[in-house]
């Protein structure tokens, strides 16, 4: 539901969307993923569950720009307000120029909040083969906000994730050891009908100058498993 209030005086509008559906699910992983879950783009070749993970091998194409063409990425409905978290551990650090892998916030490939543990690009190329965080955000097709956090402490390309939903706000928060989390940066935009859920793939290539908007990741980049033992969801809005 869509509820538009506007000020009779000055004309101010504020839109506030109200979003009803079934309560979001945690998995462990301990067997076959539970049955709330959709995959957007499934190849079941580059999917598993062993030792207790969801283990996502990346292949080319995300969700951003105008690649949209993302494999395996698990969604459930999740319109309520919550939290979700994840413990994300990589095989190998995120290959140049962008692959990634994390927790999405989605309506559709156009409009989302991604917040993921990957290859880190500056405005004058890598960043020094380092890997990092990125807040990404699209609405309606066009980049809202791209955020990139540098991280010490990283050991063996294991992080721990969380993406909080408050309305339309998204806050991200990490942690390198499980149990003390760091806010790494929040962005508001208002999704229709959203899922939440885990995505892991090679990337797209940075729209800055110097790169062509857009372009796939470069097939040199070897793929990279993603393992993610848990998705713990919280949710915080009214039942």
């Amino acid at each position: 539901a869509v509820i538009s209030v506007i000020d009779d005086v000055t004309a101010d509008k504020a839109v506030y969307l109200v979003n009803f559906g079934p309560k979001a699910v945690s998995d462990e992983f301990k067997s076959a993923p539970s049955s709330v879950w959709t995959v957007l783009g499934e190849n079941k070749a580059d999917w598993k569950v062993q030792s207790g993970a969801l283990a996502i091998t990346t292949a080319a194409g995300d969700v951003t720009l105008a690649n949209n063409n993302a494999a395996n990425v698990f969604l459930q409905s999740a319109n309520s307000d919550w939290t979700a978290d994840t413990k994300l551990t990589c095989s190998a650090t995120p290959a140049m120029p962008a692959q990634n892998a994390g927790i999405v916030a989605y309506q559709d490939d156009d409009n989302f909040v991604k917040f993921v543990y990957g290859a880190q690009m500056g405005r004058r190329g890598p960043a020094g083969g380092a890997a990092g965080l990125q807040i990404v955000c699209e609405e309606g097709g066009n980049t809202k906000a791209s955020v990139n956090v540098r991280v010490e402490g990283v050991q063996n390309n294991v992080v721990w994730l969380r993406l909080q939903k408050k309305g339309g706000i998204y806050t991200a928060f990490y942690s390198v050891d499980g149990k003390k989390f760091v806010e790494a940066g929040k962005v508001e935009v208002a999704l229709k009908d959203v899922q939440a859920g885990l995505i892991a793939c090679d990337g797209v290539m940075p729209s800055f100058g110097g790169f062509r908007m857009g372009a796939q990741a470069p097939a040199k980049a070897e793929p990279m498993k993603a393992s993610f033992d848990m998705f713990k969801i919280s949710s915080t809005g009214l039942k």
